[in-house]
């Protein structure tokens, strides 16, 4: 059995010397596995669960993490990119590729990685480039529902004590639902630069890309419930309308706009059809690790920081109504360990399963 090294506890060690409880698909484990996004990854490590709520994404570990649906609020388990705390879950597409391992620390983990590490940590680190080395890879799946998934890498030496790492990912389906409901259309980039200024100072820099497009995540509805205010109790009614077509199809859009009410403070018979669903984000990140090995130590700093443009219009997780926005900002990813950086009701039903073959 081969010992996989780990960096857990935040120093170099074999899995199976690591003081933690740890689960790790590393190697060419993960594009072998199927493991291109971060939904993916709980299938392949026991006791965690992922969850995707609208435009964000919620871990579980051994059952432990955050039941909020909003994206700015902090997370129990505690996300790292390459060294890097995500305190905002909005764009993990952009590291699940070309990985050299993905770490999962169980169990409560602040005293090493901060505040928001109450369920455990999951550290993401992409393969680095390689000094003196010409190399590279591709891998491409097809299935239904004309799902492409492809990455890759090169790597080129530049000189004897350099070399620059290129790497990319690809992942397009159509809709699961009707109206093109449920689809994906991400393209990421990575690019990496390590260089030893000296022996002892070695110095890599990263830069990426993620560009989300297509409609995003729908739902479909389920029943209607009506709360009677005298006994208490709610009368449920299905709305007899096939998972399949989605929110946007004739019937759920006759389903919706005859829910009444309409917008908060505007008491109306009927609402507006809910508009056509889209996204449009792009996401720019940098970082980089100077570790300065001495006598008494290494003296490791990681600056980073990333960039949002995003527009979109998607249906909350708690609400039926839509919500349609147009952002820009910009903002740390890494601050001090475990700080943020970055009537009638009817039912719905995720569908975001991927069911590619």
């Amino acid at each position: 059995m081969v010992d996989i090294i780990v960096t857990a506890q935040r120093r170099v060690e074999t899995a199976q010397r690591a003081a933690v409880a740890i689960d790790v698909v590393g190697g060419a484990q993960p594009v072998g596995a199927g493991v291109t996004q971060v939904a993916t990854l709980g299938q392949e490590v026991p006791s965690l669960t992922v969850q995707q709520i609208g435009g964000s994404t919620s871990f579980f570990i051994r059952g432990v993490g955050n039941f909020s649906v909003s994206t700015t609020s902090d997370p129990a388990a505690a996300f790292n990119y390459d060294g890097v705390y995500i305190a905002r879950l909005t764009a993990l597409s952009s590291a699940f590729f070309d990985l050299d391992r993905v770490e999962v620390l169980k169990g409560p983990q602040g005293t090493l990685y901060g505040r928001n590490a109450t369920a455990g940590v999951i550290k993401v680190l992409p393969t680095q480039p390689k000094i003196g080395e010409l190399s590279g890879y591709g891998a491409v799946s097809y299935g239904n529902y004309n799902a492409v998934v492809a990455e890759g890498a090169i790597n080129v030496p530049l000189g004897p004590r350099g070399a620059i790492r290129l790497s990319g990912t690809v992942i397009d389906h159509d809709g699961y639902l009707s109206n093109g409901i449920s689809d994906d259309r991400t393209q990421a980039l990575r690019v990496q630069m390590k260089v030893d200024a000296t022996p002892d100072l070695p110095i890599p820099v990263s830069g990426d890309y993620t560009h989300q497009g297509g409609k995003g995540q729908g739902f479909s509805y389920l029943e209607k419930q009506t709360l009677n205010f005298v006994t208490g109790h709610f009368t449920v009614t299905p709305t007899n309308i096939p998972r399949s077509e989605g929110f946007l199809s004739p019937a759920s859009q006759a389903f919706f706009t005859s829910l009444g009410a309409g917008p908060t403070g505007n008491v109306r018979a009927t609402r507006d059809p809910f508009p056509d669903i889209f996204r449009n984000n792009d996401i720019f990140g940098a970082n980089a690790q100077i570790d300065y090995r001495t006598g008494i130590g290494t003296f490791t700093i990681i600056p980073a920081a990333a960039s949002t443009r995003s527009a979109t219009c998607s249906p909350p997780a708690a609400s039926p109504l839509p919500i349609c926005t147009r952002t820009s900002s910009s903002r740390s990813r890494r601050g001090s360990p475990g700080r943020a950086g970055r009537s009638t009701t009817s039912l719905v039903s995720s569908t975001s399963t991927n069911r590619s073959g």
